[in-house]
């Protein structure tokens, strides 16, 4: 009998780390399918340019600050309620 609790605790263990696994491949397939709730809406796709357009700002602010002095920075402009392909065109110069 105590063969059978304990193989049953081990299988318990195990389904429970299935479990977690499985929660965090949801969260990965609705994040790349753009169904997070609680979060701006965006495909895999979009992401991913998202994430290079910021560095390639990021690398501009860089030199355009000091060629500036200061004076001038380059920003993503964010407004809600929009298509997120809208904002990606959206930017203040």
């Amino acid at each position: 009998m105590s063969v059978s609790v304990r193989t049953c605790k081990k299988y318990d263990a195990k389904r429970e780390q299935f479990k977690e696994q499985a929660a965090v491949a949801d969260t990965l397939n609705r994040t790349a399918n753009g169904r997070l709730s609680g979060s701006m809406k965006m495909d895999f796709e979009t992401y991913v340019q998202r994430k290079y357009f910021k560095q390639i700002l990021k690398e501009a602010n860089r030199r355009l600050i000091k060629m500036s002095r200061g004076s001038f920075v380059l920003q993503l402009k964010r407004r809600s309620g929009e298509r997120q392909r809208e904002k990606m065109r959206d930017w203040i110069w």
